[in-house]
């Protein structure tokens, strides 16, 4: 895929996070973490979720929910 037609998933990522969520960083077509969910969470802020994203353009991104959220993966 062109970068132009990539999704903004740095963009994604910052945005989800200053909403509150906890966000992962995805292999490209799956549902696997790209990174070790315990090291990622505990240095997890806007400056990193960057850099990651700089490095990783086509990582995509998953949300870690808690109990209040409910999600329907309708694939």
């Amino acid at each position: 895929m062109s970068d132009t037609h990539r999704p903004d998933f740095k963009r994604a990522a910052i945005s989800l996070f200053t909403s509150g969520f906890a966000v992962m960083p995805l292999v490209p077509g799956t549902k696997k973490p790209a990174l070790k969910w315990d090291s990622w969470q505990k240095n997890q802020s806007s400056r990193n979720i960057n850099q990651h994203w700089e490095k990783h353009p086509d990582h995509e991104v998953g949300c870690i929910v808690g109990d209040g959220l409910i999600v329907f993966d309708a694939d």
